[in-house]
């Protein structure tokens, strides 16, 4: 995991598709500095599908789970 994947894959990881909106904001973050992120407002709905969507890659991608994700779930509910 760590980029797009065909339908099947979709399904094989559990993970749903990426809205226009959604796959615009990655593209941006991904070639913004921190300072032009921390101005970065986002719909809320936009928001939430990030989170959906990046919270399964970053936890594939470290070595072990961050425990902070857990609070910081817990605290955004």
């Amino acid at each position: 995991v760590g980029g797009f994947v065909c339908g099947r894959c979709r399904v094989a990881l559990g993970v749903g598709p990426i809205s226009p909106t959604a796959l615009r904001a990655m593209r941006d973050f991904a070639t913004m500095s921190l300072e032009e992120l921390a101005g970065r407002k986002l719909a809320r709905a936009a928001a939430e599908e990030l989170a959906r969507v990046l919270r399964p890659f970053v936890d594939y991608h470290l070595p072990r789970p961050l425990h902070s994700t857990a609070f910081l779930e817990e605290a955004r509910t």
